[in-house]
């Protein structure tokens, strides 16, 4: 009998919360899309074009140096990385990863795109080595 009231009671938490609408949303759409790339850098590189939500990312550096990641609410056509300004800037140290999960996630009203350089500096337009810099975004 405990049992069956523990399962109710879950069954009805999860009907009537925000999660399960989420979930079921997820569903429905089929997910989120992957981009990826082994060798991004300062040649800025579009994940999506149109409005659209990152949520989430596997981001790892493996060059002997900080790279940065940085996320532009704009399409590729019309950055130019020394003069635009990211939307979000990941710093990560040598030979680390970031890996996380957002939801309901960021919304970019315009575009989704990306880019890695050696600078922090918003106007960065420093050149990683090839396969310094990997990324796998999850968006819709």
């Amino acid at each position: 009998m405990k049992k069956l009231l523990i399962i109710t009671c879950i069954s009805l938490f999860l009907a009537n919360s925000a999660a399960a609408q989420n979930w079921s949303r997820t569903a429905i759409e089929g997910g989120s899309l992957t981009f990826r790339s082994i060798d991004l850098d300062e040649a800025d590189q579009e994940v999506k074009a149109g409005r659209g939500q990152v949520y989430g990312w596997f981001l790892h550096n493996s060059a002997g140096g900080t790279r940065h990641f940085k996320f532009y609410d704009d399409l590729a056509a019309n950055i130019n990385i020394s003069t635009a300004t990211p939307k979000l800037t990941i710093s990560l140290p040598a030979g680390a990863s970031a890996n996380l999960t957002i939801d309901p996630g960021i919304e970019f009203t315009t575009g989704i795109t990306v880019a890695c350089v050696t600078g922090v500096a918003d106007n960065s337009t420093g050149a990683p080595g090839a396969n310094e810099c990997v990324a796998n975004i999850f968006y819709r």
